[in-house]
Order: structure tokens, then C-alpha cells, then sequence
């Protein structure tokens, strides 16, 4: 869209306080069914998008304040005759957002697609209020040193927290603030932090697991009391009991849990990849004798009567540990997988019993880190490095015929490309890393896209001079000046002080790149 008639709009803000969860509302009459009622919705940093108490949505994809994505809802069939109320969840994590979220400060705009619905655009009627009982804190339990970039965990008081929020019944609704006004990218007036651009991916997967989870028994600090088997029926802790949770896999979900028991009484739910040794490994992911769980956590204290926790964002995780202090009822435990809707259309067959299951590991694996972007890992950092995107792109090329995310990845991480002519390592990030043989990487995805999907495939920026810039921003490094002032990553090699490969720039490994691209 390239003209926005919408403003963005926010709660009172402060640069020190920016931080937190936002309600906005919208109460609107209906008196004509319609097969379409689309809005163009988006929010700094995040929103979960509800239509009369249904969610419908969430977003917005990530991107940068130059390219900030807005997603296009049709919410016509969640409308009634009457009376409609449309509700947005915006939360900004601030100092503690992850490492991939940019950032300008808390705003939330909504227009309309066709005119005769601009009573739903931004400012207009629109409310705002903040959500009490919903916090963010670090709690990353017993992970010591490990190095951890995916947002704070979440703190949630049931007796703060309203009943009825996500349908907009709760009290404080005041005028929100006009933030600025709506602009599409390559508007000449420069006057929002945000240049707004549409989605270039379909929505993420928000899909219930079927599969129940495994009680497991034996871990150090076992205080539970189930025997092992299917989590099939309410279980009640007792005081300063805990129940640990196996799924099987690593899932990368939204967990939903209902707990009932005391007001005051504060639940602790802490997300693995897998129990640990004593001594701090890993070794067999099926493994709990005797073994601890480390990871980061949720919190949740309880009100009167029961309540629902799901996080705002999602976790990652094989294991779930629930702790309480004091006796709680865990009424259900749910999880909701999310991810890029990855469609495999490739299948491979071997008489091997042993080969033949590492097809199906790695396609789980393929699909655990694609979301919004490509991950190097989902559970520690979840951001986009061109040295692990580059093979990530070849396998989708493989697998299926969907060419939204090897775009959007190559598109991407050209945004980040510096007047040097080099790109960064890894991008949205909000922190610059500079790896030079990551930008011969991503040349390298621009060949593969190339091949594979012939030259109108590339992206409108990318031409002859483009490409011959980097290169020449790359030979430089051979200087001695200018190679000093990145880092020369190469791998994790044991012999290779921080992964960098004898003779830096100079070193055979970054020639032969160089000669590659």
C-alpha cells in the first residue's frame, strides 16, 4: 500500500518505561454481513490481534525500522450483526527485546483496506490501556555463562490480571497518543520511525499438538508423585512438589497450562532442550536419571480461582518442568506449535535402518529453525547468520517448492549490506556484527537462488555494480588495517582462537572463498 491515511497511536510514554503490555480497543457497529472486512495491522514490537474474544491474528513479521512489515487480516468472518469489538495485545520487551526485534517504541496502527470501513482506522475511536499483572524479568534458572538473546521470561499475577482481558473487558480505556502518521517505505516526508512494508511470508503455523506429553520420574529433585506415562488427567503437587514434562522433541510452541490452588501461590515453569548431567552435559537428549533441567522460565502467581497462562512469545523446548511452593492443581497442559508453514515435497527412501530416520531428524530440524527468518538456533538466539542461512536455503530449494522464506532471507540480509559494501553476519539485528566471509556467503545464496530459480528471482537492488562493490570491499581486508577491524570468523575449531583461522583474511580458507565467489 502506498498511501497511509492511518496514524500509529500508543499509551503515554517515556523513553525509561517503555516497556510493558498495551490494550488497545475498538467498538464498532455492524449492520450488513460482508464477505470481506480486511485491515492493515501492525505494531512496535509485537501484537496478538483478537475479533470478539477469538484471536485472529499475530505479528508483524520482523524486519527493520526501514522496512517494518504490516499483515493484511480479512477478519470479516469473526463479525456479527450488532455490536463488534476488535482488541490488540501489544507488548514491548524492551532493554531485554530479543536480539533479532528492532525497535523505535511502543505503537500500534490499524486502516482499513477500503474506504467505507475507515471508522476502523487508527486514530479514530480507538482506546488504549495498559494490561495489569503481566511483567518481563530475565529468568534464565542455572544457565550460567551460556549465551542467551531471545527476549525475558514473562511474569504474570493472576489476581492483577483481569478477567475478560483479551475481549477488552477490564477498566483504565483512555485516548491514545498520536505516535505519527503512517508511512509507506520511500515516502519522501521522513516523518515516522516506521516505513511500512507487506508481509512477504504467509502467517505462522499456530496449530494444538495432538500428542500428550510423558510424566518422567528419577530426575535429581524429584518431588513429583505421578508414576511415568501419558499426561492424560489433572495432577495435583503438593507443597513444594514438581511435575517434569517430556514431549518427545523439541518443540518450538506456545504452552498453555491451567492451573487452580491458593491466591499467592507462585508456579515456576522452566523450558529445556534436554536434561543435564552434574557436571553441566547433555549427552543422551532421552536421558533424566539423576540429571537436572536448566533453562529459562516463566512465572506464574496464582489469583482466585483458576488460570490460563500462554506467553506472549513462544518458547523452545523438549522438557517442561513445572515447581510449585505451595500445593497447586495442574488442571491441563497444552502446547500450540508455531513456525514457518514449511510444505516438504521431497521424500528420500533407504534400505538403511539407520540412515532412513536421519531424513525425517532433519526435516524436523529444518522446520524448528524457520520462523520468521532462518535460525541458527531457535532456543538461544533465534537470529539469522548468513554462514548457517546458506545451507538452511539449499535444503527448503530441496524439500519444496515454497520460495517466500529463501527470499525473504536473501532480502534481508541484503537490508544489512554497509557502504563498505559488506553485509553483517546475521540480520535483524539490532547489535552490528561484522563477519567478511559471510558476505562471500551471501553472494553465494545469491548464485543459488540463481540456479535454482533463474535471474528474475533476485532481488530489485542486486545488480553487476552491487556485487562488484562487495568484492572489492573484501579484497581490502587482505590490508592488515582493515582486516583488524572485524572479526575473521571461520569455524569452531579447537586450534582457531575465537573460531578465526590462522592468517585471518589472508588465510587460504578466506582466499579460496574469495576465488569461489
Amino acid at each position: 500500500m502506498s498511501v497511509w491515511r492511518a496514524s500509529w497511536i500508543g499509551p503515554a510514554y517515556h523513553p525509561t518505561t517503555d516497556i510493558g503490555v498495551n490494550m488497545f480497543r475498538k467498538s464498532f457497529h455492524l449492520e450488513q454481513m460482508r464477505d470481506r472486512v480486511a485491515i492493515h495491522v501492525s505494531a512496535d514490537q509485537r501484537y496478538k490481534l483478537y475479533v470478539n474474544g477469538v484471536m485472529v491474528d499475530f505479528g508483524p513479521q520482523r524486519g527493520d525500522l526501514l522496512h517494518w512489515f504490516y499483515r493484511t487480516v480479512d477478519i470479516a468472518k469473526f463479525l456479527r450483526l450488532g455490536e463488534n469489538r476488535i482488541v490488540a495485545v501489544v507488548w514491548n520487551f524492551g532493554r531485554w527485546a530479543p536480539m533479532a526485534q528492532h525497535s523505535a517504541r511502543t505503537g500500534f496502527i490499524v486502516q482499513a483496506e477500503d474506504a467505507q470501513d475507515k471508522a476502523l482506522d487508527t486514530p479514530g475511536t480507538w482506546e488504549v490501556a495498559t494490561l495489569p499483572g503481566w511483567d518481563f524479568d530475565m529468568m534464565h534458572g542455572q544457565l550460567g555463562p551460556f549465551y542467551i538473546d531471545v527476549g525475558p521470561g514473562e511474569k504474570v499475577d493472576g489476581a492483577a490480571l483481569p478477567p475478560g482481558w483479551t475481549s477488552g473487558a477490564m477498566e483504565g480505556w483512555t485516548k491514545p497518543n498520536h505516535v505519527a502518521g503512517g508511512e509507506a517505505r520511500g515516502t519522501p516526508s521522513g516523518g515516522t520511525p516506521w516505513n511500512l512494508i507487506p508481509s512477504s511470508l504467509p502467517p505462522m503455523l499456530y496449530t494444538p499438538r495432538a500428542q500428550v506429553p510423558r510424566i518422567r520420574r528419577g530426575y535429581a529433585n524429584d518431588r513429583g508423585s505421578s508414576p511415568e506415562g501419558p499426561l492424560t488427567e489433572a495432577i495435583q503437587l503438593d507443597e513444594g512438589g514438581n511435575l517434569l514434562l517430556d514431549y518427545g522433541e523439541l518443540l518450538c510452541a506456545y504452552p498453555r497450562i491451567r492451573l487452580l490452588g491458593e491466591a499467592g501461590a507462585e508456579v515456576r515453569l522452566t523450558y529445556s532442550e534436554s536434561m543435564w548431567t552434574q557436571d553441566g552435559g547433555k549427552g543422551d537428549r532421552s536421558a533424566v536419571e539423576g540429571r537436572k533441567i536448566m533453562g529459562y522460565q516463566d512465572c506464574i502467581r496464582l489469583g482466585r480461582g483458576p488460570i490460563e497462562f500462554e506467553p506472549l512469545w513462544w518458547r523452545t523446548y523438549r522438557y517442561l518442568m513445572i515447581e510449585t511452593e505451595r500445593p497447586v492443581q495442574v488442571q491441563a497442559v497444552g502446547a500450540i506449535e508455531t513456525g514457518y508453514p514449511y510444505r516438504v515435497e521431497a521424500a528420500f527412501e533407504s534400505p538403511d535402518p539407520v540412515v532412513a530416520p536421519m531424513f525425517h531428524v532433519s526435516v524436523r530440524t529444518a522446520k524448528r529453525c524457520a520462523g520468521e527468518t532462518y535460525f541458527d538456533c531457535p532456543y538461544y538466539e533465534q537470529l539469522q547468520y548468513v554462514g548457517d542461512t546458506r545451507i538452511q536455503v539449499l535444503l527448503h530449494y530441496f524439500l519444496s517448492r515454497d520460495r517466500a522464506l529463501p527470499r525473504n532471507s536473501i532480502e534481508t540480509m541484503g537490508w544489512s549490506t554497509m557502504e563498505n559494501g559488506l553485509t553483517q553476519s546475521r540480520y535483524p539485528s539490532r547489535q552490528p556484527q561484522v563477519i567478511p566471509t559471510f558476505s562471500l556467503y551471501w553472494l553465494l545464496m545469491l548464485h543459488d537462488q540463481l540456479m535454482y530459480d533463474g535471474p528474475e528471482a533476485a532481488p530489485s537492488f542486486v545488480t553487476p555494480e552491487f556485487t562488484r562493490r562487495m568484492l572489492d570491499a573484501y579484497r581490502e581486508l587482505q590490508s592488515k588495517p582493515l582486516s583488524e577491524q572485524y572479526w575473521q570468523f571461520g569455524d569452531w575449531i579447537d586450534s582457531w582462537p575465537w573460531g578465526i583461522p590462522p592468517g585471518g583474511a589472508n588465510s587460504r580458507m578466506c582466499r579460496a572463498l574469495l576465488l569461489f565467489a
